[in-house]
């Protein structure tokens, strides 16, 4: 079982629209070199899985509209995470 990983991060919003929690960790370094992560865990108290996605050096999970509509969550609002590295859903 991975080790997981609990932080706390505000989430951005992209020129494009797109909400998105930047991770302070590089999935790399803490799981491994592999083509894609996936994780599940809790962000701001509401079960999510997903995969991790790279751009510009940083890494970042992209957080659905209907997500954050479940979560009560808000572009910029601070939230705490906890995600653990699964198998591919």
């Amino acid at each position: 079982m991975s080790e997981q990983i609990t932080f706390e991060a505000a989430t951005i919003t992209t020129d494009r629209g797109h909400v998105r929690l930047p991770l302070p960790f590089d999935p790399r370094t803490v799981w491994g070199r592999r083509k894609r992560h996936y994780v599940t865990g809790r962000i701001a108290g509401s079960p999510f899985s997903g995969s991790i996605g790279f751009q510009g050096g940083s890494a970042f999970l992209v957080l659905s509209k209907d997500f954050r509509a479940r979560a009560g969550l808000q572009p910029g609002q601070p939230v705490r995470a906890e995600l653990t590295e699964c198998a591919k859903p």
